[in-house]
């Protein structure tokens, strides 16, 4: 996958394990990180808790299986 995906095409892609939360956190902050000089979008970028967030769905992915729609939002 190219770019930063769709919520819809996220779900999908880490439903079919094809993408990973923690891979698609690192892409969303990558891409903050890159943007925000530009667009000053963001007071505070959390990375550190967005990483710890994105591992701990990831390992309830591994345990549980995909969830479901709107999971967590």
């Amino acid at each position: 996958m190219t770019g930063i995906p769709t919520i819809a095409e996220a779900a999908a892609a880490i439903a079919a394990k094809s993408l990973s939360p923690v891979e698609l956190t690192q892409d969303c902050l990558a891409r903050t990180k890159a943007m925000d000089p530009t667009l000053h979008a963001f007071v505070t970028v959390t990375e550190d808790r967005a990483m710890a967030d994105a591992k701990r769905a990831a390992a309830d992915i591994i345990a549980e299986g995909p969830p479901p729609a709107l999971h967590r939002l």
